[in-house]
């Protein structure tokens, strides 16, 4: 049976972040590649390629067709090297459960106002954070 790569199976930014991981000395890696290092069974990277696909379509990959691989946009590479720096999900943890709707309303205007890439990554990580049973 396929494994399936959809937004509910795991994060974008954990896609991402095995690109980096998995890159070529150019930032390139193939569907296979990205598959297989996630755990895929070989020859099963369809569900991969299928969304790195939509990924491309929001502007967080592109894909180099000469080598039939994919490598992180630039707004794609700052979200990443942000996620490696991540001192301000500490600050985050610190504040108290009350005070999260004004940082919501805070990311609202951002996901409103802001780079149209970011604004689908944080819809996308919403509805990924909010999947299934509470």
């Amino acid at each position: 049976m396929s494994r399936h790569a959809s937004l509910y199976d795991f994060r974008d930014l954990e896609l991402m972040l095995k690109l980096a991981d998995t890159a070529n000395a150019d930032g390139l890696a193939t569907s296979a590649e990205l598959a297989d290092s996630m755990g895929f069974a070989e020859g099963d990277a369809r569900a991969i390629a299928i969304r790195c696909s939509w990924m491309r379509r929001f502007g967080m990959l592109d894909f180099h067709a000469e080598h039939k691989a994919w490598r992180l946009t630039r707004g794609g590479e700052r979200v990443v090297e942000a996620k490696l720096r991540a001192a301000a999900a500490r600050t985050l943890d610190a504040v108290p459960d009350e005070q999260l709707v004004e940082v919501m309303a805070h990311v609202t205007t951002r996901y409103r106002l802001g780079d149209p890439m970011l604004a689908t990554m944080l819809r996308r990580e919403f509805l990924y954070g909010t999947k299934g049973p509470r």
